[in-house]
């Protein structure tokens, strides 16, 4: 088990300390003294954690959180959570789509996102109603008061 956690952050330690040979302002954020590789995994594992019991996460996942645990500064991570498991993967080939496939995939996103566009003015136009509804009855309500009906 602790060799298979080591491959894992080694694994990040290699994205890192690429990451900071092409990246300056990133070069800066790696090299802050209160901030280790051990810290780090805790805080991918803690985060991972969060997501359930048994969690998959990819590459790019992982190295956005380590990426983001050296970023912020207000960001200390836990100690390792006891009886967990972390290993790397390398049996996913990477996958190479066609130019079609690659087209395919960019329309079902463009209408994924107008979709999910669409849903939320629905929602927002909904809850306008609903609060022009509530002013208008609330008016009424203080018409009412002030001018009480004499029938």
């Amino acid at each position: 088990m602790a060799n298979q956690n080591n491959s894992a952050k080694e694994a990040i330690k290699t994205y890192l300390d690429n990451r900071a040979a092409t990246d300056p302002q990133f070069a800066a954020a790696y090299a802050k003294p209160h901030k280790s590789i051990d810290e780090c995994f805790n805080y991918i594992l803690s985060e991972a954690k969060k997501r359930g019991s048994s969690v998959c996460m990819t590459d790019d996942e992982v190295f956005s959180l380590a990426v983001h645990y050296y970023d912020e500064d207000a960001i200390k991570a836990p100690k390792a959570p006891s009886g967990y498991k972390a290993t790397t993967s390398k049996a996913a080939p990477d996958v190479q789509l066609t130019d079609e496939e690659k087209a395919q995939a960019r329309e079902a996103a463009k209408k994924a996102y107008e979709l999910q566009c669409m849903k939320e003015y629905a929602e927002k136009a909904t809850q306008r109603k609903k609060k022009e509804a509530e002013k208008l009855a609330e008016q009424k309500r203080q018409l009412q008061e002030e001018y009480p009906s004499l029938f």
